[in-house]
């Protein structure tokens, strides 16, 4: 075991030296250029988050891309109203243009950066938990899990398509506001926010590696191969895979709200 996290350690250090030196210097440290690797490093922490469910666990989720949307959304909305403070009653243009004449109250929170940063995570880790305590307590595995999953996908998509009032349908919301976080103003085709995005992975590469190395990842391991037997030891199978699942969602959250930023919208 110690020679394993001394590798994953070596490793981690090569792809950070890899993401923070050579990539920037081979680019030229051009705008562009950097927001392009930005938005492929978010994209590998989605597929980190569902190698960790998919990889370590067994759990085909065909609906990844709903929690990454909502964190995607967390964002936008955050940036949506900053750049709708000018407008009559600070409605978004959108919600003026469907005869919207308040503010939707679930809409009213992300004002505050802080509770967008906090409902990115934890809004799709909620729903990953409830959908997990449904299907791994009635024992539902393999292909039938695939199917609720990516059911599931489909049904949220619709839900924001068709509640344009609040959403905007399908054009999803643009005109973003630039993120302020403190007295930085993040320009997105930057070297600092490209490095805030590769530090995100690499975060997120540890926080999984902390998890697949320990003895949760062992019994993920072993519920991969054989839950009927884990379940002969005494182990609480389904918490096991609710805990992953529901991980593996926030992590594709996370990746959901640095996507936003990186294209500057969010839509279905």
């Amino acid at each position: 075991m110690n020679r394993t996290f001394k590798t994953d350690c070596i490793g981690y250090a090569l792809f950070a030296i890899l993401l923070l030196v050579v990539i920037p210097w081979a680019v030229s440290f051009d705008g562009f250029a950097l927001n392009t690797y930005a938005r492929y490093l978010a994209l590998g922490m989605v597929a980190m988050a569902l190698a960790l469910s998919w990889g370590y666990a067994g759990i085909l989720n065909l609906g990844q891309a709903a929690t990454f949307g909502v964190g995607a959304y967390a964002m936008a909305m955050h940036l949506k109203l900053k750049g709708s403070a000018g407008n009559p009653g600070g409605l978004p243009d959108f919600m003026g243009w469907n005869n919207v004449e308040a503010l939707p109250w679930f809409w009213v929170p992300f004002h505050s950066l802080g509770f967008t940063l906090i409902a990115g995570l934890a809004v799709p880790a909620v729903v990953a938990g409830l959908m997990g305590m449904f299907m791994f307590r009635a024992r539902i595995t393999g292909v039938f899990v695939a199917i609720i999953t990516l059911a599931f996908l489909v049904a949220l998509q619709l839900v924001f398509i068709e509640e344009q009032r609040f959403t905007n349908g399908q054009n999803g919301l643009t005109g973003l506001a630039p993120l302020s976080i403190g007295g930085w103003s993040v320009d997105t085709y930057s070297l600092s926010f490209y490095y805030l995005v590769a530090g995100c992975l690499v975060a997120a590469l540890c926080l999984g590696t902390l998890v697949v190395r320990s003895k949760v990842g062992l019994i993920l391991r072993a519920i991969r191969e054989d839950a009927m037997r884990v379940r002969y030891f005494g182990y609480d199978v389904a918490r096991y895979e609710t805990f992953v699942f529901a991980l593996s969602a926030a992590i594709a959250g996370w990746a959901g709200m640095l996507y936003a930023l990186v294209l500057e919208f969010a839509s279905p």
